[in-house]
C-alpha cells in the first residue's frame, strides 16, 4: 500500500512543479523565492508524503523479513528506512547544502 502511495506522490510531484530557485534551472538566481506558488507547495506536500510512505514501507518490510527469519533483509530494510529518515531531516534542516543533497541521492539510488 505504501509503495502505491509513493507512486501516486511521484506522479503528483511531477504534475505540480516547483518555482525556479537556487540556481535551477540554469540562469535562475541562487536564492529562495520570496513567495511560494500553490503548485510549488503541492509539489512539496506530495514529496513529503511520498518520502514518508517510503520510510514506513521500509519498516514494514523490516518487520516482515524479521518474521520470515531473513535477518539480512530485515536489517537492510531497517537501515534503509532509518538512513532515509535522517537524510530527509538533514536536507530540511540544512536546505541547499551539497552534503545533504548527496545523502538524498544515495538513498534514492537505494530504492532501485
Amino acid at each position: 500500500m505504501f509503495i502505491g502511495v509513493y507512486g501516486v506522490c511521484v506522479i503528483g510531484g511531477g504534475i505540480f512543479v516547483t518555482d525556479p530557485s537556487l540556481g535551477f534551472p540554469p540562469g535562475t538566481p541562487d536564492v529562495y523565492p520570496e513567495t511560494i506558488s500553490w503548485h510549488s507547495m503541492l509539489h512539496f506536500i506530495f514529496g513529503q508524503l511520498g518520502f514518508l510512505a517510503l520510510i514506513i514501507a521500509s519498516f514494514i518490510y523490516a518487520r516482515y523479513f524479521a518474521a520470515a527469519k531473513l535477518r539480512g533483509w530485515a536489517a537492510f530494510s531497517a537501515c534503509t528506512g532509518s538512513y532515509f529518515f535522517v537524510a530527509i531531516v538533514a536536507n530540511i534542516a540544512d536546505m541547499g547544502a551539497a552534503w545533504t543533497s548527496v545523502a538524498c541521492v544515495i538513498v534514492e539510488s537505494m530504492q532501485f
